[in-house]
């Protein structure tokens, strides 16, 4: 059996999913006071969703690098959409793109490579998100609905209550969970 090793962030989305403006707007802000603190709430509730550390969705155009302990006939790619096989390494050396295939209509991402298999230090890099203004309404909401809680409530709990997650946005992540 083969392991994910690691998956790392090569080429980051050019910038916020979300602007300020979107926020406040959505949150009936009307001073400009809390503008980076709202910007930072924005990256902090993207986190949530985005990438592999999020629930496996990457919300814009990113690239990630991942490593095997080897190459299976079949990968699973944990992120979603993937849009494209930038290259495979494997022992140091490429790998022709005749020897794979990416089915990308699945979530997660199936990989189906013909040769090489077995080998070990397996390099797969890949871009994956949605394309400029394609990102999912509701996982926008989402991230809308997020700030909103983490603006109201800045400590985790208090003396006088204790608060998780609203309920639409686990109902959203949960439709949108890869793997």
């Amino acid at each position: 059996m083969f392991m994910w090793t690691r998956t790392i962030l090569t080429i980051p989305r050019t910038g916020p999913v979300l602007t300020v403006a979107d926020v406040k707007s959505h949150l009936a802000i009307a001073h400009d006071e809390d503008d980076a603190y709202l910007a930072t709430l924005i990256e902090v509730a993207t986190g949530y969703i985005d990438g592999p550390h999020g629930i496996g969705v990457a919300l814009s155009d990113q690239t990630y690098r991942t490593s095997l302990d080897g190459l299976p006939r079949t990968v699973l790619i944990p992120h979603h959409p993937v849009t494209e096989i930038v290259s495979i390494i494997v022992d140091g050396s490429s790998i022709d793109a005749a020897t794979y295939d990416l089915d990308s209509d699945c979530s997660p991402a199936v990989l189906r490579t013909t040769g090489a298999r077995g080998k070990t230090k397996t390099k797969i890099t890949f871009k994956a998100g949605y394309a400029d203004g394609a990102c999912p309404a509701d996982l926008l909401h989402a991230i809308r609905l997020i700030v909103g809680h983490l603006y109201a409530n800045r400590e985790a709990a208090t003396v006088s209550a204790l608060h998780d997650l609203p309920f639409g946005v686990q109902s959203i992540l949960a439709r949108h969970r890869v793997g």
